[in-house]
């Protein structure tokens, strides 16, 4: 069967990404093909594009999507034709219209959630809910310090955390963003570009500093990051944003208080099938129930996922691109 993909043979800016026709191969045995109806952009997309994360090329970016089952493989037992699924995977490859994913790495959608709600912020969901159950089990009344608060994941984060009961301090880039922190639930807004965060932190907590700092921004945040964490907190620094951040120093860890440091990823949190559905549950029922929304789409045809790549990477666009295929 062709389909139409996005694919990336040489690293770089977001030009790189040509539409193309490409043959799939036969379905295995567990596999199913799936007409795609919406495909997420996400900013790992980006690192993988520039070669930032290493992978062969040519290669497909993206890591999830939403769309029907059109064929099931002859030993497909938990899904048929028809079903409307989702995936958030670690393979790539889901700038495409049609799809073949095994039958262990679908995920039944509740029928109240729409194509643009799920395929936007699955994998922004999926970890957001590893780093505030898997990797740090926040608790009611700790403090915690989210990066890019108003972002894909920043914005999931700052509300499930509200939920959590605990109290949000949040940076923004721009003053333009604080009202939308707020919304989100965020207890004390800081536009980085004005004013030291860890100022901010070191006076609205009276020198107590922060049980667990989020860093999706990398380069720019990260050192000062390390600042606001107390004795024995944890910082978690899972994104670059900014680029790459600069190594930190063993020595700045014992100084600080003991702290403790992880660059996680979000496949080694749900790398078997219990792990996965059970965190896309969790994350799909605080979807459903309204406990969580997500911000707003801008919907693009799969030919123009150069520009989706470009409005992902424009720090005043506050809605999420997302790719329709034909």
């Amino acid at each position: 069967m062709i389909t139409e993909a996005v694919i990336v043979r040489e690293f770089g800016g977001p030009e790189v990404l040509k539409l193309e026709k490409i043959e799939l191969p036969d379905l295995a045995a567990k596999e199913v093909l799936i007409k795609q109806t919406a495909v997420g952009v996400n900013f790992i997309d980006t690192y993988f594009r520039t070669g930032l994360y290493p992978i062969e090329l040519p290669f497909t970016p993206g890591e999830e999507g939403i769309g029907f089952i059109e064929e099931v493989g002859s030993d497909v037992t938990e899904f048929k034709i028809g079903d409307r699924v989702a995936y958030s995977t670690n393979y790539h490859n889901s700038y495409m219209s049609y799809k073949i994913l095994g039958q262990e790495e679908l995920i039944s959608v509740p029928n109240d959630l729409t194509d643009a709600q799920v395929a936007s912020s699955l994998l922004r969901g999926l970890t957001a809910e590893y780093l505030l159950f898997r990797c740090y089990q926040l608790q009611a009344e700790q403090t915690v310090l989210i990066h890019a608060v108003t972002g894909g994941i920043g914005a999931i984060l700052c509300q499930w955390a509200k939920q959590l009961g605990a109290r949000v301090f949040g940076t923004v880039g721009s003053k333009d963003k604080i009202e939308l922190a707020k919304y989100y639930g965020c207890d004390e807004v800081i536009d980085y570009e004005k004013d030291s965060f860890l100022k901010v932190i070191r006076e609205k907590t009276n020198g107590a500093l922060v049980d667990v700092v989020y860093d999706s921004v990398g380069k720019v945040t990260l050192e000062e990051s390390l600042r606001c964490v107390k004795q024995r907190g944890l910082l978690v620094s899972f994104g670059n944003a900014s680029g790459a951040p600069n190594p930190i120093n063993v020595m700045d860890i014992l100084s600080q208080g003991s702290i403790f440091f992880t660059r996680p990823k979000l496949a080694d949190y749900i790398n078997n099938h219990q792990d996965y559905t059970s965190a896309a549950s969790n994350y799909l029922s605080m979807l459903s129930t309204g406990k969580i929304s997500v911000p707003k789409t801008i919907e693009l045809p799969l030919k123009d996922a150069e520009q989706a790549h470009r409005l992902l990477a424009d720090r005043s666009v506050i809605e999420i691109p997302l790719l329709i295929p034909a």
